[in-house]
């Protein structure tokens, strides 16, 4: 086993006091703090007047910053007026009109959906963490896949390998972006 270093104790109790869970190999820790400092993650030129607004959402809901970003790349590709016929999501976080709604959020001004987002997102990682699955691959695939699909599969034991590909995708391709939770999300493989 390895020792941890009084620098890794510090972070890692402060983390777990923003409710972030670390696995305890030191991997997942490198890959935790990675994908907690926005600096892990490459912003896309089209991010630039949106950053400070996710930082600080982020931040202000104990969501990792680089995984938010990460997540609204994939979503909208940082367009604040995209629009999925199939689905009816709107905006910059592809926020559905039911979802839109329940938070109060306007989906197509940036400065309501940013931080609506950030909110959702610390909502569904409390709700999952409460039953057991704290990982932000667990809560990407309840945004994307919906909280009442993820928790019957996971109240059936359907292994997140066996979950629909989108969303496997989906996991896959924003943990492996913002470097956050990369552990879990091999489950999604």
């Amino acid at each position: 086993m390895q020792r941890k270093t009084l620098f890794e104790l510090v972070i890692l109790g402060a983390l777990g006091a923003l409710g972030i869970v670390v696995m305890k190999n030191s991997q997942s820790i490198n890959d935790t703090l990675s994908g907690v400092f926005a600096g892990s993650y490459h912003w896309p030129p089209e991010s630039a007047p949106y950053q400070s607004l996710v930082e600080s959402s982020a931040s202000a809901n104990g969501v990792p910053v680089a995984l938010m970003a990460a997540e609204i790349t994939q979503e909208s590709g940082w367009n604040p007026s995209a629009y999925n016929s199939s689905s009816g999501a709107s905006g910059i976080a592809q926020f559905e009109p039911p979802t839109a709604s329940g938070l109060g959020v306007d989906p197509m001004d940036p400065n309501s959906a940013i931080p609506g987002m950030a909110r959702y997102l610390a909502q569904l990682n409390g709700m999952l963490s409460a039953r057991g699955y704290p990982q932000w691959s667990y809560t990407l695939a309840a945004y994307d896949w919906g909280i009442g699909n993820v928790e019957d599969a996971l109240a059936n034991q359907v292994p997140p390998s066996s979950w629909n590909n989108e969303t496997r995708n989906y996991v896959r391709i924003i943990t492996a972006a913002s470097g956050v939770d990369t552990a879990t999300a091999q489950l999604f493989a």
